[in-house]
């Protein structure tokens, strides 16, 4: 935090060379008379020469006379309302494309502010700290939100972005407290890192087409989201993307997505499923450590290892499918998961762990079901023999999970179905006898 300040500060810093301290009609301006255009600033050689030299509502023109000569108005310099606390509101006239590096940073009266419809770029840390702003109207012209742009605007509660918008800085609405619903407009392609952490109070969240990335702590501790539709644009979730999102109850991966980073659902404590799409291929190291209420998680063949702490103390979990795609599982994947009463291994060799991955279940009753000709092996495993009620089965294929919930299939025993032999099936025969349920049926 202490290099931010300092950041910006130097911004500040930065235009006093340049700062002309013309005023015109209660603004004042710098001007470059060669180009004829002028630039919104402060009032004396620095952005803390003068106490609330703007207070009130301000409106900037798109054009002013000095000298005789006609300035268009084309840029609101770097820290041009620095610590104006008295300033309400602005209205940005229609000759703006730029509102510059801290241009407002700390006006903590602003409360409203409608941004002109050639504005194209919000600079770094453009809203800073504008603890009172409770709405912005961003303009169809700007494509870049930059970084830090509305960092600590806390009484801010909703944010439409525009489809103009590409870009979204890191920390772009960094503990924006107050704010409950975002939209992100369709051509934005990176929700960059930290954009929305510590929104505590965001309910919800849309995410435009055009999305490929979310990035690191994108929505860290926005513990009141509960729910969000990834759009199958994206590939990559950076990790601890929903960190601590404990409001968030279910989530859909589309299966755009080829990588989910470390912790990236981390103590989302109210998330009770998740499926995860076949085009990931490693489940990274805490990934659903600590989702308390997780009851069911489906795992595609396209995953070849589970990483240390993946599901760790996810405690209601009571069963688990691993593809035969698995070949390592990492050191406390499933520690402290004490409900698991069933453990599917669909690999003939079984997957390297060690005595850390199952910590806490109850090896004496929880059911370990593997290929049939892999029983000796998994018996004689220093780590799978732990395992006292095994099972071997001939037919793996029921096992499959192919995106459906087959943990809750598997619990519901009135979908077991027998035929006469003893043999599980997995559809009722075109006649004769079965038994389904602990039953005795007929199908003529």
């Amino acid at each position: 935090m202490k290099k931010i300040i300092l950041l910006l500060c130097a911004l500040c810093g930065t235009a006093i060379a340049s700062a002309s301290d013309v005023e015109v009609d209660g603004i004042w301006y710098d001007f470059n008379t060669s180009a004829r255009i002028a630039s919104v600033t402060y009032r004396g050689s620095g952005y803390d020469s003068y106490s609330d030299e703007y207070s009130g509502n301000v409106i900037i023109p798109s054009s002013v006379t000095y000298d005789g000569e006609i300035y268009s108005v084309t840029s609101i310099g770097e820290c041009a309302f620095a610590y104006c606390s008295s300033l309400t509101s602005v209205t940005i006239g229609s000759s703006v494309t730029d509102i510059e590096g801290s241009a407002f940073h700390g006006c903590s009266g602003l409360i409203s502010v409608t941004i002109g419809s050639s504005v194209t770029s919000i600079g770094f840390g453009a809203f800073y700290d504008c603890s009172g702003l409770t709405y912005v109207s961003i303009g169809n012209s700007v494509t870049h939100i930059g970084t830090l742009a509305f960092y600590g605007c806390s009484s801010l509660t909703s944010i439409s972005i525009p489809n103009s918008v590409t870009s979204i800085g890191a920390q772009a609405f960094f503990a924006c407290s107050g704010l409950t619903s975002v939209s992100i407009g369709n051509s934005v392609t990176c929700i960059d890192f930290w954009a929305f952490y510590d929104c505590s109070s965001l309910t919800s969240v849309t995410i435009g087409s055009s999305v490929t990335s979310i990035g690191y702590c994108a929505f860290f501790n926005c513990s009141s989201l509960t729910s969000v539709n990834i759009p199958n644009s994206v590939t990559s979730i950076g990790s601890s993307a929903f960190y601590n999102c404990s409001s968030l109850t279910s989530v859909t991966i589309p299966n755009s997505v080829a990588s989910i980073g470390t912790e990236a659902f981390r103590y989302c404590s109210s998330l009770t499923s998740v499926t995860v799409p076949n085009s990931v291929t490693s489940i990274e190291s805490s990934v659903f450590s600590d989702c308390s209420s997780l009851t069911s998680i489906s795992i595609p063949n396209s995953v070849t290892s589970i990483g240390a702490f993946a599901f760790y103390g996810c405690n209601s979990l009571t069963s688990v499918i691993i593809p035969d795609s698995v070949i390592s599982i990492g050191y406390y994947a499933f520690f402290g998961c004490k409900n698991i009463n069933k453990v599917v291994s669909m690999n003939s060799t079984p997957p390297d762990i060690d005595d850390s991955v199952f910590w806490g279940i109850d090896y004496a009753n929880c059911e370990l079901i593997v290929p049939a000709d892999a029983v000796a092996e998994y018996s004689h495993h220093a780590y799978w023999g732990m395992f006292k009620n095994l099972k071997g089965e001939d037919d793996m294929s029921q096992n499959e999970t192919d995106g459906i919930d087959l943990q809750k299939f598997l619990e519901d025993e009135k979908n077991v179905m027998f035929d006469m032999t003893g043999r599980r099936i997995n559809q009722i025969p075109q006649n004769g006898f079965y038994i389904r349920g602990g039953k005795k049926k007929t199908r003529l």
